[in-house]
């Protein structure tokens, strides 16, 4: 606008003058391209609000995932699964690729407006959201496995034929509604252009002719503007709405905290030492396993491994330095050695070795093809007590061994026991120590397992 209003005095210079002065030619030229650079601000100002409104997905998304899987169970029993779904699927579609462009328009509609209305006022004397709530239940009702399921095909097709009627009507609604308003706008449109129209024919003895068709370009311009920006801002506020779901999925009501399933723990345990673990459902005894691993993070204090925290090294690191057999052993498919060896560390014999203190180097040397015998998936041709041993690649003669134990029995021979409550430790001590003390917790469970 500032560079038509500046072309306009410029072409009246040339006219009052009827010579071209070089100086101020060089001069209006230089103002003019001034004008002309003053885009880049404009270009400058959409990439920040590109990169505003990728931020802002970004973090509405990371916001609501977060919300939606803290939310309670009574959430996801009270909300259609194709609802959660519409809102990380549209409606973060429509915040990310569409609103921008809406409020862009709009806010470009409502400055042409602006300028237009200015212009005209300056040179003249006298003047100085309802399809998106439907289509809800359309995505609420596709599921085709529940449908063929019960043989409810039929029914279905004709709900949602019904719900998808009643989405269309809204829409039909909608583009009428646009239609008329588009009507209204241009009917005021020509009456602002009539208008300065007229100013501009009475007022032709003493309006500068350039800015005469300055002012009739601007008015012409005015419907335009008028339409778009009622368009854009409709548009805008029906768009909205995504943004307000997204907000509301942001501020779900969450779940109650859960208690720490182990709090407290404090304790330490040398090399070499076997250390037995138990206590009753609940106590936290797999919990201390899956922090080791670091499958569970602690949410305060450290785990230190010879002096080093876990949580400062990588998890590769940790995890290749930590063995587990776990109750239910897995194989792969595959051959036994790389079942036993899968990042080919050691040479045949230290296999052999470990197999024979495992009590399974006559049972492999029996297979057909030794180590390379073929494992089938999960290790289905072997039984669950060699799978169990075949996951134990070294001998535990010089390592620290922490036994999650079932049956007291099977730790009565370690070098220290811990019993675990709700999560801390309420007994400590070695074996023999513990059962000389009749009221120890360790011997009224041996006592109970009939040991005593």
């Amino acid at each position: 606008t500032g560079a038509d209003i500046w072309l306009s005095k410029w072409s009246a210079d040339a006219l009052s003058n009827g010579t071209r002065n070089a100086s101020q030619t060089i001069w209006r030229l230089s103002i003019y391209g001034d004008w002309t650079g003053t885009r880049c601000i404009f270009i400058l100002g959409n990439l920040l609000l590109i990169y505003a409104v990728t931020r802002a997905c970004e973090r509405f998304h990371r916001f609501m995932l977060d919300s939606v899987l803290k939310s309670p169970m009574s959430f996801f029993d009270t909300t259609p699964t194709g609802r959660i779904v519409n809102r990380f699927t549209t409606d973060l579609e429509i915040l990310d690729n569409q609103l921008f462009y809406q409020i862009g328009g709009c806010l470009n509609c409502i400055f042409s407006a602006i300028a237009c209305f200015i212009v005209i006022g300056m040179n003249t004397p006298i003047f100085s959201s309802v399809p998106y709530s439907t289509g809800n239940s359309i995505w609420f009702n596709i599921g085709v496995s529940s449908i063929s399921a019960y043989g409810a095909k039929n029914d279905f097709i004709q709900m949602f034929e019904e719900k998808l009627d009643r989405c269309l009507v809204c829409t039909f609604n909608n583009y009428a509604s646009t239609s008329w308003l588009a009507f209204c706008l241009n009917a005021l449109g020509s009456v602002i252009i009539f208008v300065a129209t007229m100013l501009a024919i009475q007022n032709r003895h003493t309006l500068n002719p350039a800015f005469v068709g300055l002012v009739v370009s601007y008015s012409l311009g005015v419907t335009d503007a008028l339409k778009w920006f009622v368009s854009t801002y409709s548009e805008l506020e029906n768009k909205s709405i995504s943004v307000e779901r997204i907000d509301e999925y942001c501020h779900l009501n969450q779940e109650a905290p859960w208690d720490l399933s182990c709090e407290g723990l404090s304790d330490e345990w040398p090399q070499n030492e076997k250390v037995g673990i138990i206590g009753r459902t609940g106590a936290g005894k797999s919990s201390i396993t899956l922090s080791l691993f670091r499958i569970i993070e602690p949410t305060t204090g450290t785990i230190k491994i010879d002096d080093i925290d876990i949580t400062k090294i990588g998890l590769h690191n940790l995890r290749s330095k930590l063995t587990i057999i776990p109750q239910d052993p897995i194989l792969f498919n595959g051959s036994l050695r790389m079942n036993l060896d899968p990042n080919n560390e050691y040479s045949d014999e230290e296999i052999w070795a470990s197999l024979e203190k495992a009590y399974l180097k006559t049972f492999v040397s029996n297979l057909n093809e030794a180590l390379e015998h073929d494992i089938e998936e999960g290790g289905s041709n072997l039984s669950a007590g060699q799978r169990q041993l075949n996951t134990i690649r070294t001998a535990f003669a010089d390592r620290t061994v922490i036994t999650i134990a079932h049956r007291i029995n099977t730790v009565l021979d370690y070098d220290k026991i811990v019993i675990l409550e709700s999560g801390d430790i309420v007994e400590v001590g070695k074996p023999t120590n513990l059962l000389e003390n009749e009221n120890s917790r360790f011997y009224l469970m041996n006592q109970e397992a009939g040991l005593l």
